[in-house]
């Protein structure tokens, strides 16, 4: 059975997706088909992808993609995290000009929580896959 943790929530300190461990999250997950069928300016961020020199690296690890920035905060450490989202938040920087995505950018933009931040970018994902349908 994996091994789970529930991640704090924006409102009431209790997150209703449960985040797996790094060990249980799968390595080879790609876009879904469609992403190719949907133009780049109207692509949600869920199914983007960085391209070559636009990852978010922290400490030698790229994230190329919103889940793989989700895994990477998994097991950051709260020294390489506090850089990040101290004056200003590079994770909402990187959201906004490499996915294009505005509205996360904007709600991401004060967290300085890792847990927050996780929470609020995998229920943006949700909404984004639920809107695709």
């Amino acid at each position: 059975m994996a091994h789970t943790e529930k991640a704090p929530s924006l409102a009431s300190n209790t997150c209703p997706i449960e985040l797996p461990i790094k060990s249980t999250i799968p390595t080879d997950v790609k876009p879904v088909s469609t992403a190719k069928e949907i133009p780049h300016k109207h692509r949600p961020a869920v199914l983007g992808k960085a391209t070559e020199g636009k990852e978010f690296i922290v400490s030698g690890r790229k994230a190329t993609t919103l889940y793989e920035l989700i895994d990477e905060l998994e097991t950051m450490t709260e020294d390489e995290f506090r850089p990040h989202v101290e004056g200003k938040n590079d994770f909402a920087d990187w959201i906004r000009f490499v996915f294009e995505d505005r509205p996360l950018a904007a709600e991401i933009q004060n967290l300085t929580s890792k847990k927050e931040l996780q929470c609020a970018v995998l229920k943006h994902m949700v909404k984004e896959l639920k809107g695709l349908k």
